[in-house]
């Protein structure tokens, strides 16, 4: 029974360790880029147009938005930051700087603990990517 059971453990063995040789490309992480920054291009039009960050989407499909005040809205800019980073995109930055800065009134939030989300996501991630302590 133990020889039956070691031919094919055997095989398997063999077959991973040469699998784990093989390079993998990864072509799905430009693509994901690509279409983050479609989607939060069209994003940042409709957050302008409803003057607010947001935050998820309802059953109906309807964007759900929120205030500086709400502990997400850091998120929004955050992403548009990764976005910036990862492409380079000039009018990326522009709306994440717009949307960081639009988090000013809050930045001394004290109703909640998530002060962190809301600073760190977007200015933590300005003075990263911009190098810039003034932004």
């Amino acid at each position: 029974m133990k020889r039956k059971m070691l031919i094919p453990l055997l095989g398997l063995t063999v077959a991973g360790l040469t699998l784990s040789f093989i390079p993998i490309k990864l072509p799905f992480i430009k693509k994901s880029f690509e279409a983050s920054e479609k989607q939060y291009t069209y994003l940042a039009k409709e957050a302008d147009r409803l003057r607010n960050f947001p935050r998820t989407i309802n059953k109906k499909g309807e964007l759900v938005v929120k205030s500086e005040w709400d502990w997400t809205g850091g998120f929004f800019p955050g992403s548009l930051w990764y976005i910036y980073n990862k492409t380079g995109d000039e009018e990326i930055k522009n709306e994440a700087i717009k949307w960081t800065e639009a988090l000013e009134k809050a930045k001394n939030l004290d109703q909640h603990h998530d002060i962190g989300f809301v600073m760190y996501c977007s200015y933590g991630n300005a003075i990263k990517y911009l190098k810039d302590p003034k932004r």
